[in-house]
């Protein structure tokens, strides 16, 4: 059993390995690199993930949970956090992330993100 804030897959869950290429998606995040506390807000045991997509050639994985964009690449993946289309919980920016989201373009083995914000004011 997985502990709070940690990633746990079943046996099947990567059945089929390849090398083709693939995304993950998960709400908390494997990597970050914000500061000033939001790495509590990390999974537990990002090993886990990276073995689990050990045997594909990973992309990228897309995550959330911290409401701050950002990308880090690693290991060839970039590991995309959009922010979140409430910002600072329907209060505006959160740690300078605007309310918004992101839009994906995927063309071969490149993918590009865009963040996107809606341009509103929190009252």
């Amino acid at each position: 059993m997985a502990g709070r804030g940690s990633f746990q897959n079943g046996p099947d869950d990567a059945a089929g390995r390849s090398d083709a290429h693939a995304a993950g998606l998960g709400h908390r995040p494997a990597l970050g690199a914000k500061p000033d506390g939001l790495k509590t807000l990390l999974i537990t045991n990002p090993g886990a993930v990276f073995d689990l997509f050990s045997g594909y050639k990973l992309k990228a994985v897309l995550q959330g949970h911290t409401h701050v964009r950002e990308i880090v690449e690693y290991g060839g993946c970039r590991y995309i956090t959009p922010g979140a289309v409430c910002g600072n919980w329907w209060k505006g920016a959160f740690k300078g992330s605007p309310e918004g989201f992101a839009v994906l373009k995927v063309r071969g083995e490149e993918i590009a993100c865009e963040f996107r914000s809606y341009g509103w004011q929190a009252a």
